[in-house]
């Protein structure tokens, strides 16, 4: 497989991970009675939407064929179980740190594709950027943890 083919493997991989992230933020959105943490979920969901449309736009500039958002992996049901039943118990502390979680493995995705081979400059540029902003969610993240512990 010649690099550009992986790396268009790697964003829709991306791609299909912010759709998922989405959708989980935007459920958490709806069921969250805390009005900080609706409006912390609805920012996620809607930054996530907007990180899959520019993957979409990166993937098209390379002749690739963007992925859909189909039917979700087990993981973002897993994840999705797990945050409803948080909210339900009101564990603001758990809650946070599953969503610490999701964070980090999507950092993990980024890093993974930025470290790889022949990356074009745009790319790298959008991941970055990208990257860059669910870095500072998390720091986000750990102060509010460290205020609720």
């Amino acid at each position: 497989m010649d690099h550009l083919q992986n790396n268009l493997d790697k964003m829709n991989d991306l791609l299909i991970m912010n759709y998922e992230a989405e959708k989980i933020y935007t459920e958490a959105h709806k069921i969250m009675v805390d009005g900080n943490l609706k409006a912390f979920f609805k920012e996620r969901a809607f930054e996530r939407k907007r990180f899959a449309n520019e993957l979409r736009l990166e993937i098209d500039k390379l002749g690739g064929e963007p992925k859909h958002f189909g039917k979700p992996r087990y993981n973002f049901y897993r994840t999705w179980i797990r945050l409803r039943d948080l909210v339900a118990l009101e564990d603001e502390h758990d809650l946070l740190h599953e969503v610490r979680n999701l964070k980090l493995v999507t950092l993990e995705k980024y890093n993974e594709l930025l470290r790889g081979i022949n990356l074009p400059l745009s790319v790298c540029r959008l991941l970055i950027k990208q990257s860059d902003a669910i870095q500072a969610g998390l720091n986000a993240i750990k102060r509010q943890d460290l205020l609720v512990a």
